[in-house]
């Protein structure tokens, strides 16, 4: 038997931890490869594109004439390039959608843009858990929402059933001896990194309850004395400060 008798704070930790594994797995993951962006979009574009040679002299003026001569019917809504980079980035509005292409010197499509089209994905997984793709975000996103609330309660609840150690021999119970067996290893990481990146993990979950609660979104402008207001044509929400 998993529970123990009276030991209901450890019960919850245990009974949370069992439920929301499965969430809290894929939005650490997700949310981990979206501090690393840029990167992760570049290396796929870069194995997309591998036998491109590098732009050394970008000239955008004569890169648009290329591409409308070989695209007259793609209307041309950005242009992004980065130094020694082996193509240009153009975004193009199609049927009122943004699609991006790698394109290089001569104006010639090289490929859809992978990488950020990927990161796209993952960022949907991050927030809403790809709940978007069938037109149901707010569900995705009450399922986030609960499994940040769920960390915080786990994240709590393991600081609290950690506290005899901490009190008996902080030093000790703060550290990890990679001699110890199998189990006890485990139980130490466990504990020891739970308590070290507690701080972290609480930040992490509070900040994320930002995008699904108003109230939680109020008690930040609030707190940071901003007033939120809403843009005229939709959109993210944006803070100004108060006079």
């Amino acid at each position: 038997m998993l529970l123990k008798k009276k030991k209901w704070i450890f019960n919850i930790h245990l009974i949370v931890a069992m439920i929301l594994v499965i969430p809290l797995f894929i939005i650490c993951i997700s949310g981990a490869m979206l501090s690393y962006d840029k990167p992760i979009a570049n290396a796929i574009n870069a194995i997309i594109t591998p036998n491109s040679n590098k732009i050394l002299n970008p000239d955008f003026a004569d890169l648009i004439s290329k591409f409308k001569a070989q695209n007259p019917s793609l209307d041309i809504s950005s242009i992004s390039y980065e130094t020694n980079s082996r193509y240009y980035t153009i975004s193009t509005n199609q049927n009122g959608k943004n699609i991006s292409y790698l394109v290089n010197d001569d104006g010639v499509i090289l490929s859809s843009d992978n990488g950020a089209q990927f990161m796209r994905t993952i960022r949907s997984l991050h927030r809403w858990l790809l709940f978007s793709e069938f037109d149901s975000t707010t569900i995705g996103r009450q399922i986030v929402a609960i499994s940040a609330i769920g960390f915080i309660i786990l994240t709590l609840s393991g600081i609290y059933l950690y506290l005899p150690a901490l009190k008996n021999n902080f030093i000790k119970a703060l550290t990890i001896s990679f001699k110890s067996k199998k189990l006890m290893l485990a139980y130490k990481s466990h504990t020891a990194l739970g308590v070290i990146f507690g701080i972290i993990f609480l930040t992490m979950s509070f900040t994320g309850l930002f995008w699904p609660y108003d109230s939680v979104k109020k008690a930040f402008a609030w707190a940071y004395g901003v007033e939120i207001q809403q843009r005229p044509k939709g959109g993210n929400k944006t803070c100004h400060n108060r006079k």
